[in-house]
This record gives structure tokens, sequence and C-alpha cells, in this order.
């Protein structure tokens, strides 16, 4: 298991923000399919809420669901702890779930 800075491969984390760019991409592209089944006066609304849950989901991800979702220190196997709220102490070192990939791209 990869636990140090030297075992991180470049190719993996080009790899995963190449992938979260495409999802990032993805988003207002489904605001327009959505808008495309619509009057046309509902259209620019349906790409706006689009961007909205967007903004929501990546504002509760950051705040409290990196460290619930992915917390390595937690007893529960269900659960994680509050450790890592607002991204404190994501580092560049390897997550045990990515070892081969930095920490703070993982997140």
């Amino acid at each position: 298991m990869a636990t140090s800075i030297s075992d991180i491969d470049m190719g993996a984390t080009v790899w995963m923000i190449a992938s979260t760019a495409l999802v990032f991409l993805m988003i207002p592209g489904l605001g327009y399919f959505y808008g495309g089944m619509v009057r046309s006066k509902n259209a620019l609304s349906l790409v706006f809420l689009c961007l909205m849950a967007l903004a929501v989901v990546t504002l509760q991800w950051v705040i409290w669901g990196y460290s619930l979702a992915l917390s390595e220190t937690s007893s529960s196997p269900f659960i994680g702890n509050l450790r890592h709220w607002l991204f404190l102490d994501v580092e560049y070192t390897p997550h045990p779930n990515a070892p081969t990939v930095p920490g703070i791209v993982y997140a």
C-alpha cells in the first residue's frame, strides 16, 4: 500500500483530474437535455437549477461530505467522523482507498 509521496502515479492523478473535469462539464449538459424537453421559456431556468444543484452538492462535499464518507480515522465502518471537515488535514499524501493518487485529488 502506498503511503508516501514517492508512490504517487502521475498518470492516475491526471486521469482523476480529467474525469472530474468531464463530470463538471456533464452537469450543464444535463440541464440542456432537460431544457429541451420543456417549453423554451423554462429552458434557461433548468440549466440554472442544474448549476445550482452542482454548487450545493460541491459545498456539502467540501464542508462535511468528504469527512463523513472517506475518513480513515473513524471507529464506525459505515460513517466517518468530522476530522476532515472543510478539507482540514487533507494533504498530498495518498489516501488509503486510492494509493497512487494524492489525497487532495482523491477528495
